[in-house]
């Protein structure tokens, strides 16, 4: 979480203090897969995956799914993965005009290869 960028510097900063991510005292947050299976009955997505999520030193077991695919020794994963921010102590209000909402939607694109590939 303290390497946290976004396009807005106010909303930058503000997303590290203690209000939010509190990324002094939590400069990490992990996700531990603990299950990866093959299927899905959603299009779009391949693979169920199961772990524990921690943000802000909270961690909860979370379910979601995901487009797997390996080739020609690279992996790439894709997801989609809503959550709820109090779940995790992110519990700052906002303001009556902000777009601040409980719900919050993470989108990962990740792309590993072997060593050497």
């Amino acid at each position: 979480m303290a390497s946290l960028e976004v396009d807005h510097p106010k909303l930058n900063k503000h997303l590290k203090t203690p209000d939010l991510f509190y990324a002094e005292a939590h400069p990490h947050s992990t996700l531990a897969s603990t299950e990866v299976v093959e299927g899905s009955d959603v299009d779009g997505s391949t693979h169920t995956v199961k772990g524990t999520l921690t943000i802000r030193g909270k961690a909860k077991l979370v379910t979601f799914l995901a487009n797997v695919a390996v080739a020609d020794g690279r992996l790439n994963a894709k997801t989609e993965l809503a959550l709820d921010r109090q779940d995790f102590g992110v519990t700052d209000p906002g303001r009556p005009d902000d777009l601040v909402q409980d719900n919050v939607v993470f989108t990962t694109d990740l792309r590993a290869s072997k060593p050497g590939v």
